[in-house]
């Protein structure tokens, strides 16, 4: 039976916020106070959303209605043979924009410094998706491609179909 309570949701927002946040939101906390907390983090609010603010208008521009987090989220892919002296079409490839973190469906994470972009550093590296009451439907997609040759024809073209988080019809072997 369903209660309704978000248990998990109240102890990730627990975490976020720290008790001092918490707190002034008048969520229980492990110790009395005599709201100094409160007063603490009142007061340290219009700073940080001036910080965190002109931060923001620095990757994205002045105009938030044209900030698009692909334009600061991109994959770049380099082969692990980029640069060595001989091995033709290893990368690196154009910056591929792209949504997502690391706690969504379409995971790219980022290693994320103040003063530094937000180049995904780690994405799934396959994607299928199989409907059990229909397998004939199933589909896939590989953002590399199939194929680790650079010179394959087949290296990076399935990166588009990822990016745009469409799939390809899987055939064969499926019944």
């Amino acid at each position: 039976m369903a209660s309704g309570t978000l248990a998990p949701t109240v102890t990730l927002v627990t975490r976020w916020l720290a008790n001092d946040t918490w707190e002034l939101l008048g969520g229980p906390v492990p110790a009395p106070s005599n709201g100094e907390r409160g007063r603490r983090v009142l007061a340290a609010v219009p700073g940080a959303l001036a910080a965190a603010w002109t931060d923001a208008a620095g990757h994205g521009g002045a105009d938030p209605a044209r900030w698009r987090w692909g334009d600061a989220h991109r994959s770049e892919r380099r082969h692990p043979l980029a640069g060595v002296p001989g091995v033709e079409g290893a990368g690196p490839f154009p910056p591929t924009p792209m949504g997502g973190d690391s706690d969504t469906i379409q995971a790219a994470s980022y290693g994320w410094r103040r003063g530094t972009p937000f180049t995904v550093m780690n994405l799934s590296v396959y994607r299928q998706v199989i409907d059990l009451a229909n397998p004939a439907s199933a589909s896939f997609v590989i953002p590399g491609g199939s194929s680790g040759d650079p010179a394959s024809p087949h290296f990076a073209d399935q990166l588009a179909e990822w990016a745009a988080r469409r799939r390809i019809p899987m055939t064969g072997g499926m019944s």
